[in-house]
């Protein structure tokens, strides 16, 4: 095991191509790999989708609805907590507490009906919320790994639900676990499996959980990692308790940081052609420019744009978030990522997610209104809303093979059909938490 110092060493910028094209250029083949070991046609095998953006690419889908309002597909209860769905290979895979028990399902993604369950006991740890597991679930070549609160990180076979290993973060690391938990979801890049554990991120051995490498023993933050290239190189984006780091997947060593000390962090950084942004709730939102030559360097910095629960998406170059300043629930903000500049805001989503799928953004507020807009810079145009389930939805929500999946934190989950096709259904069951 290499445990990485946190020394940053230099970055080294020497990109070949220089300009705006051959940035986008790289940009779009960075997001094209990301996804060759996890995608098939429409899947969304881990946090926030195949490319780990909150992008799908399914355009083929209906915001028009008979009677204004999409088909139910099938509803479940999946146990409490904020772990978003995964879909692969016709299974949805859900995380949620019942009975004592941190829960894993696995459902059709056609009706509905229950695969297999496997459980095991954990707390419930229902501080300011309902609790239960927060960090989603990562399918990925017949296997799921999943996180607990507690640090259990288990992998599990994906046709069965049988254990293949399990391992305790922190007897495994020696790092002391943070008060709310684990709740940064796993990344598998490069053969390894990162979670954002200690000062800036750990790396296990996907085939057996031992740990490769660790890159501190600071407490852990909320986010999760996010892969990258800086200079040529590939990196992982983390935002750490302590800083802003750009990490080697390798070997866990900072190659650059800056101090960025918030209590509680949940946008996880964003990668722009030209950038990345990272953004919390007390700090707002930060722009590291990566530039061609030289070191990473301070883009812009603006309080009032922290995200909460609702990582930004990039379309069209322009980013689209759930942005509030520290203290008060956030706007639908469409901004320009190298200037920060505003173009338009939307009010009224509180701690409320979003993903995109073509050219239209899915967003949900607090309170389960799911509204579908037109990712322009132009104008925020609204296309359709409707209300697709009632309590807490602090739950980014998913899209894939046409299918809208929506939970709640008391752990009711909708399954919406946006297949042409699909008409209109029954909502009873859904809205009800």
């Amino acid at each position: 095991m290499n445990r990485a110092s946190s020394s940053p060493k230099p970055f080294g910028f020497a990109f070949r191509q220089s300009g705006h094209v051959s940035r986008w250029l790289r940009f779009g083949l960075l997001v094209g790999a990301i996804a060759c070991d996890l995608l098939q046609a429409a899947d969304w095998p881990q946090w926030r989708g195949a490319t780990r953006d909150g992008i799908s690419t399914e355009s083929d889908w209906s915001h028009t609805w008979p009677g204004g309002e999409p088909a139910l597909a099938w509803s479940a209860q999946i146990g409490k907590g904020l772990a978003t769905v995964v879909s692969a290979a016709g299974a949805v895979f859900a995380y949620g507490h019942q009975g004592g028990s941190n829960v894993v399902t696995c459902l059709d993604a056609g009706d509905g009906s229950v695969r297999w369950r496997s459980a095991v006991r954990e707390e419930l740890m229902d501080w300011q919320f309902e609790g239960g597991p927060c960090s989603t679930p990562l399918h990925a070549d017949g296997r799921l790994f999943v996180a607990a609160r507690s640090g259990r990180v288990q992998c599990l076979d994906a046709a069965t639900g049988g254990v293949r290993w399990e391992r305790n973060l922190p007897e495994t690391t020696g790092i002391k676990i943070r008060n709310w938990g684990l709740n940064g979801s796993p990344l598998l890049s490069g053969g390894r499996l990162i979670l954002n554990y200690g000062t800036a991120g750990i790396a296990l051995d996907p085939s057996d959980g031992s740990l490769l490498w660790k890159s501190g023993d600071e407490e852990n933050t909320y986010t999760s990692p996010v892969p990258g290239t800086a200079g040529g190189r590939e990196v992982l984006f983390v935002a750490g308790s302590e800083r802003l780091a750009l990490v080697d997947p390798a070997s866990g060593s900072i190659r650059w940081q800056r101090p960025f000390h918030v209590s509680f962090k949940a946008g996880d950084p964003v990668r722009t052609p030209t950038g990345v942004l990272f953004t919390s709730l007390e700090a707002g939102g930060f722009f590291l420019r990566l530039p061609s030559k030289g070191e990473p360097d301070k883009g812009w910095s603006s309080g009032s744009l922290g995200a909460v629960t609702g990582t930004p998406v990039l379309v069209g170059g322009y980013l689209y978030g759930i942005f509030g300043p520290n203290g008060q629930k956030g706007s639908l903000t469409c901004l320009e990522p190298d200037s920060g500049r505003v173009v338009w805001t939307r009010k009224g989503y509180g701690w409320g997610s979003l993903l995109a799928a073509g050219d239209r953004l899915i967003t949900l507020t607090d309170k389960g209104e799911v509204t579908i807009l037109r990712a322009s810079p132009r104008k925020a145009e609204v296309l359709a809303s409707f209300q697709a389930l009632g309590g807490k939805c602090w739950s980014a929500p998913v899209f894939a093979d046409g299918r809208l999946f929506i939970r709640n934190a008391q752990g009711r989950l909708a399954a919406f059909d946006l297949r042409p096709a699909a008409g209109s259904g029954s909502r009873s069951s859904a809205t009800s938490p």
